[in-house]
């Protein structure tokens, strides 16, 4: 009977793993013949080397966009252009990862520098989709074009979980956006960011920007 278990316990053993196996190629699979040749065909132009991981991106609207080389990219995330735009456009620079769950929604235009990281659930709101008048919400019209703003977030710019970046926002190089922060201005290179809503924390000094990979003993 022991021997019998034994056998029984590795056949569902072979049995779990040969499923496992299957599903990881099946994704791998779909990811590199389905989903990326897919996101790739949507794109305006795009560069080297780019993985997309966990399924196909949600596009809507008449949303331009390119992206540089060795760009990574969720599956889980949602892009979309202001339908009464004109050519709405969203430019990705080299290597960019932008996470899960994060969406990017472009009034005009939004820019993403060099370097940067966007954790996951971030939100790029360049417009608010509904005007401020209550009169005209209810009537069903569109946001006016001044509620309409651009985002640039220059190159190496940390982008923590779970923030919201408004319209008519530049974010300078090297800066860091604590978790959860809500931006609704701007702010200069080499700045700690938190808060709702987000303000300058301190300056990034040279030392700590560059003391990575030192020896510091």
């Amino acid at each position: 009977m022991y021997s019998n278990c034994l056998h029984r316990n590795g056949l569902i053993f072979v049995f779990t793993v040969y499923i496992r196996l299957s599903l990881l190629c099946g994704i791998i699979l779909a990811t590199f013949f389905y989903y990326l040749p897919a996101f790739k065909g949507r794109l305006h132009s795009y560069g080297k080397r780019t993985l997309l991981y966990n399924g196909l991106p949600f596009f809507n609207g008449p949303l331009i966009m390119t992206i540089g080389n060795d760009c990574r990219i969720s599956g889980k995330t949602t892009f979309i252009g202001r339908s009464d735009s004109i050519y709405p456009t969203l430019c990705v620079g080299n290597n960019v990862d932008i996470g899960w769950q994060t969406t990017v929604v472009v009034g005009n235009k939004i820019n993403i520098g060099d370097n940067v990281r966007i954790a996951g659930q971030g939100f790029l709101c360049g417009y608010p989709g509904h005007p401020i008048n209550p009169h005209l919400r209810a009537q069903g019209l569109p946001d006016l074009p001044q509620q309409i703003g651009n985002i640039t977030l220059e190159n190496d710019v940390w982008v923590g979980t779970r923030v919201s970046i408004i319209g008519n926002v530049t974010i300078g190089a090297r800066s860091i956006i604590a978790t959860g922060s809500v931006v609704t201005k701007s702010f200069p290179p080499n700045t700690l960011i938190a808060g709702n809503p987000a303000k300058a924390i301190k300056t990034l000094k040279n030392d700590v920007l560059h003391s990575q990979g030192k020896d510091t003993s």
